[in-house]
């Protein structure tokens, strides 16, 4: 089995670990999750990484967005915090469940407990998921809707 790298947040299981949690049958990806749906923690962790990395991105570009909105806009820029308190919660769903699966990767946990908690947390990351798809067309709405202003606030949500 070839060895799953992610960041250096998540810590690569061992061999005996990766024998304990569920794996798919076929070929291994090159990285996790590439060629089939993640089932294992080691997937699932990579996928919530990389996950909250695009959280990151995005509370960035919001923050930066919400900073250079003029005066003028403060329904715009209400509209953008709650959207940065969303993306944060967002980002918290994904820290759990890597969290979580970090945990179950060890080698006192019993296999149905390791398979119990990789359902749970691809059902977190998929439900977060939805949350930042959702989150996303909001942010791109709002964008629209400040680029598209007639004044000045155009000009300095570009810069």
């Amino acid at each position: 089995m070839s060895d799953h790298r992610t960041t250096a947040s998540v810590t690569t299981p061992s061999d005996s670990e990766k024998s304990n949690v569920a794996a798919p049958s076929s070929s291994v990806p090159s990285y996790p999750g590439a060629s089939h749906t993640p089932v294992c923690g080691c997937c699932l962790a990579y996928q919530a990484v990389k996950n909250r990395e695009r959280v990151r991105k995005a509370l960035i570009l919001v923050h930066d967005h919400v900073s250079t909105t003029n005066k003028d806009g403060n329904s715009v820029k209400s509209d953008f915090q709650s959207i940065l308190i969303g993306l944060t919660d967002v980002c918290t769903v994904y820290e759990d469940a890597e969290r979580m699966l970090i945990r179950a990767a060890g080698n006192t946990v019993p296999n149905e407990l390791k398979q119990s908690a990789a359902k749970l947390a691809a059902s977190s990351i998929a439900a977060a998921g939805r949350q930042l798809d959702a989150l996303s067309g909001v942010i791109l709405e709002l964008q629209g809707a400040a680029a598209s202003k007639p004044d000045g606030a155009q000009q300095e949500t570009e810069q």
